[in-house]
């Protein structure tokens, strides 16, 4: 069994590299340009400022919350943590709440997607597979890359509907299926 401090390490990580991916997939996004155009070398770059705005999709209210607070509190750290070591280029959060596994089904995730401004560099989140399945159009015609920790279906990334704009840091289910079922054959032999 892996320690706590193990795991937030690995927690930590992941994270960093969540807000790297969005960050360097955004840099370069030209957002008038069709998803599928070309970017040419003439294509604008974002202008950063001295801050930039990273969004945040995830279940703060609702059945999932819990789960919410904790990618949040992480997120929040690591925001925290990289503000203290860089005099420029601060980070900044702009959050929508999902309210993932609600009565509203995936419709209140589209409205914290449609929330997020322009300013938006990229998107952490969000958190379900069919909040990323419902949020694709709104995200992908704002020209933001979006990142899940835990949205794990695997047509997500198999589909190419996604291709440029989606990423996850954590194993699709069809992988996770074959190494839980390799773990319980092998290690636990049954």
């Amino acid at each position: 069994m892996r320690s706590r401090r193990a795991t937030a390490v690995a927690a930590l990580l992941a994270l960093g590299a969540a807000f790297a991916i969005v960050a360097a997939a955004s840099a370069t996004v030209n957002r008038s340009a069709a998803p599928t155009a070309a970017s040419s070398a003439d294509s604008k770059l974002i202008s950063c400022g001295n801050t930039r705005t990273m969004g945040v999709l995830g279940p703060i209210t609702g059945p999932a919350a819990s789960l919410g607070k904790l990618q949040l509190d992480w997120i929040q750290y690591y925001v925290k943590g990289y503000n203290k070591t860089h005099k420029k280029g601060k980070l900044r959060l702009a959050l929508g709440d999902t309210v993932l596994g609600g009565p509203g089904g995936t419709a209140e995730a589209v409205k914290a997607a449609q929330s997020l401004a322009s300013n938006v560099l990229g998107v952490v989140g969000p958190a379900g597979s069919n909040e990323v399945k419902a949020t694709t159009p709104t995200l992908m015609n704002a020209g933001f890359a979006f990142v899940s920790g835990s949205a794990t279906n695997t047509e997500i990334t198999s589909d190419g509907t996604r291709k440029g704009f989606f990423f996850r840091t954590v194993p699709p289910d069809a992988i996770q299926s074959t190494s839980v079922a390799n773990f319980i054959n092998k290690k636990l032999k049954f």
